[in-house]
């Protein structure tokens, strides 16, 4: 027994030694296979010249360690970087070898040294060859396409890129295509050291979940590619169904539950019929089968045409294992197709509801029913406010379902102009809930036109233009005719033509052949109203604006006093314009009774007898050309001659007088011994005594 157990124990010491030297060779080994440096390049680098390019040399950390690089190109002085790093929980120690501008001569090996102590350790070669040029590329790889999370939680989608040239543009874009631009919510974060882009996305809900995009293109825009991330977001369910649907009498109404939920919720519809729904249904529930359809992944419709007659409360439930969610459809039953309505109905039996506020016109004449009600599970009664002055009258139409107030009229008038207030007042207290204003205008016919008249145009004249102006309710058509046929609307490069909706008929220029009988006529549906104008075009005025063979201004001059004076514009037209007079370049009023007078046919002005007012320049005009002047002349008048027997009355009156003084003068110088007499002709007369007398004697040797 005792020999038994010496032998077993020795198995054992056996079994533990031969375990610990496979060990010792396995762990022996797999540090040898940890030691050897593993040279690669960096992401996204791209051997090319001009550009620059890494290699990373990374061995895990087994106490200190030396790296030492073999270059082939001396002159090109490397980049070396020596850090430790903590990769998925493993501790490695790098090297990164940096070669800037690259050329063709750095190609060839490249060499990692790891050195222990005074010793290499291993070393591990790599070749490089670098090219002149490369085609442009760029790809996206996604560290996931598809992510399911909880709503509350965050998400980070990590994208790592790889292109030539570097630096793509990068675009992202949410599930509704827009651009995603930097919030507290969602931002992107770009890691050029590992060639990665990351979408994060914090405090996730519902709302995020959907497909987002990431696109890269090169900077040459030569190469591009995209990633998608397809994001759910469990969350318990949410409903939606309308507060109250109404259901027409004898009809039926498609019933609609939509849900959204993730993972896809159960549903679930229980109806209680309760006679007033204002009083509400607190009863049992019973199931109701419905329709399914599903939307999405997350989104559910379910529905039914729904029959039944009765008021009542609809629950719409759903369910998954995150929670679950009810909502309530009031049920109304109604014969005017809503709870409240405001409705016009035309002679023709085409309703218009009035929603809030609305305008409508009706035609003069036109037979019309206004109905505004209620139904009476919700409401206790309608009024019905009709404007001051008019004879419309409101009478009660009510049903076993609803508040009615009706009116029917056979012939509108204006008078029935104004505005209409339907109201619903939602319980005894008249605490008024629902009001709609009808404004009702009735249209009416066009209004008179001008009467017809006759236009002489002159011809070749540039441009002319006739009004139609009309007024109407409906806004009326315009059409026009000439010697009654028509012409073609909206013609605006012909002559005549028509423009502005029929509003002008315009000629350019205005030729011999538009002579003729031009009708306006206006119609809407009220009536037909028409107005003419007759043009009448005439030979062209010579540029003095005189007609062919008359002569320039006529100059006259009369005196004062002559009788029967007659201007006669000499026209050779046919037909004759009509004519204007101008005296001084103000119009002659032709049914004046004061002189000048103006001949019927308007070709003569006449002067029963010409005074001093009567001098001034007069021109005969064509009326339907303005500044058009056919004949002018200028008339001066003299006055009377009587102003010069009183200039012969008063000279001899001064000569006389003159006579006179000289005769008294040469009497007092007589009776005073005083010699006058003349000594020359400036000077006739001088006052001289006789010692002057006699000096002048000697002098002159006269005598006395």
């Amino acid at each position: 027994m005792k020999g038994d157990r010496t032998k077993t124990t020795t198995g054992v010491l056996l079994a533990v030694v031969l375990l610990l030297l496979v060990v010792e060779e396995t762990k022996g080994d797999d540090y040898s296979t940890r030691l050897q440096p593993f040279v690669r390049p960096s992401n996204n680098t791209n051997f090319v010249v001009g550009y620059n390019f890494t290699l990373i040399c990374r061995i895990p950390e087994e106490g200190k360690r030396l790296f030492t690089w073999v270059t082939p190109n001396k002159h090109n002085e490397p980049l070396v970087v020596t850090k430790v790093q903590n990769v998925s929980g493993e501790v490695y120690q790098t090297s990164r070898l940096t070669i800037r501008n690259a050329t063709l001569a750095d190609s060839g090996q490249y060499i990692c040294n790891v050195w222990v102590g005074e010793h290499v350790n291993s070393s591990y070669p790599y070749e490089v060859e670098v090219r002149e040029t490369m085609e442009s590329y760029v790809t996206l790889e996604p560290a996931t396409t598809e992510l399911t999370v909880d709503e509350g939680l965050e998400v980070s989608w990590i994208v790592s890129v790889s292109a030539f040239p570097p630096d793509p543009r990068l675009l992202f874009q949410d599930p509704s295509g827009k651009d995603i631009e930097a919030s507290e919510k969602m931002w992107t974060e770009v890691s050029p050291d590992k060639n990665e882009v990351v979408l994060r996305l914090k405090n996730t809900s519902r709302i995020d979940a959907g497909s987002y995009t990431v696109e890269a293109k090169t900077q040459d825009g030569n190469a591009s590619a995209n990633a998608t991330l397809q994001l759910r977001i469990r969350h318990a369910p949410l409903v939606n169904v309308p507060t109250m649907a109404i259901v027409p009498v004898r009809d039926t109404k498609r019933l609609e539950c939509r849900v959204v939920g993730y993972p896809l919720p159960r549903v679930m519809w229980k109806y209680h019929p309760c006679p007033s729904v204002q009083e509400g249904c607190q009863k049992d529930f019973e199931e109701v089968e419905v329709m399914r359809e599903e939307v999405s992944e997350s989104e559910l419709v379910t529905w039914k045409e729904w029959k039944d007659q009765r008021p009542g409360i609809l629950k719409c439930e759903a369910k998954n294992f995150l929670g679950t969610n009810v909502a309530e459809t009031r049920i109304i039953v109604s014969d005017i197709g809503d709870s409240f309505t405001f409705r016009h109905i035309d002679n023709k039996n085409l309703s218009t509801v009035i929603v809030n506020e609305k305008e409508l016109e009706v035609t003069e004449g036109d037979g019309i029913r206004l109905e505004c009600g209620a139904v009476k599970a919700l409401y206790s009664g309608v009024t019905l406010d009709s404007p001051r002055g008019t004879s419309l009258q409101f009478m009660s139409s009510n049903t076993s379902l609803t508040w009615m107030m009706t009116n029917e009229r056979r012939s509108v008038t204006l008078g029935d102009e104004g505005s209409y207030v339907c109201r619903a007042a939602v319980n005894s207290s008249s605490n008024l809930k629902n009001i709609s204003t009808l404004h009702l205008k009735v249209r009416h016919g066009t209004d008179a036109l001008p009467k017809q008249h006759t236009v002489v145009l002159e011809e070749n004249t540039p441009r002319y233009t006739i009004h139609c102006r009309t007024k109407g309710n409906p806004p009326p058509r315009i059409t026009w005719t000439k010697n009654g046929l028509l012409l073609a609307a909206n013609n605006e490069t012909s002559s005549p033509g028509i423009r502005k909706g029929g509003h002008e008929l315009f000629f350019n220029p205005v030729v011999h052949n538009d002579s003729g009988l031009y009708e306006c006529h206006v119609q809407n549906r009220v009536g037909v109203v028409s107005a003419s104008v007759t043009i009448k075009v005439m030979k062209s005025l010579n540029k003095t604006g005189n007609s062919e063979g008359l002569k320039d201004t006529q100059n006259f001059f009369l005196p004062e006093g002559k009788t029967n004076v007659t201007l006669e514009c000499r026209v050779k037209v046919t037909p004759p314009p009509q004519i204007v007079w101008t005296k001084d370049g103000i119009t002659i009023n032709s049914s004046s009774s004061i002189d000048p007078r103006i001949s019927e046919d308007g070709l003569r002005i006449i002067f029963p007898e010409i005074t001093l007012s009567d001098t001034g320049i007069y021109k005969c005009e064509n009326q339907s050309l303005p500044r058009a002047v056919i004949d002018v002349f200028n008339i001066e008048v003299s006055p009377r001659h009587t102003w010069s027997y009183r200039f012969c009355g008063i000279f001899i009156i001064v000569v006389l007088l003159f006579l006179f003084v000289v005769s008294m003068i040469s009497q007092y110088c007589n009776n005073k011994g005083i010699y006058c007499h003349a000594l020359d002709g400036s000077n006739p007369y001088t006052i001289m005594d006789d010692s002057q007398s006699r000096r002048n004697t000697q002098h002159t040797g006269g005598t006395s």
